[in-house]
């Protein structure tokens, strides 16, 4: 009797604790992310190129990208992004 109760508390145990370790898992909470926020657009204003709209031409250290005619490296289009045209 004694070792069926140990067991039932040791599976009650390791049930609590899967469900506290994988209670968030499937919420859709939104997490901080160390990316900053583009600044704000104003109507002239030419869109900031993006990495994923360019064309890759480089791939050494840094990388280079085609993007409207133009050619950055990925820090030239990371500072962009960051602080605005």
């Amino acid at each position: 009797m004694r070792c069926r109760l140990q067991s039932y508390r040791a599976e009650i145990w390791v049930c609590a604790m899967l469900i506290v370790l994988n209670g968030c898992a499937g919420s859709s909470m939104a997490w901080w992310t160390s990316q900053p926020a583009a600044p704000a657009a104003t109507p002239g204003d030419k869109p900031i190129p993006r990495v994923q709209d360019c064309v890759t031409i480089g791939t050494g250290t840094p990388s280079k990208y085609v993007c409207g005619g133009k050619t950055y490296t990925s820090h030239e289009l990371r500072k962009l992004r960051e602080e605005g045209p």
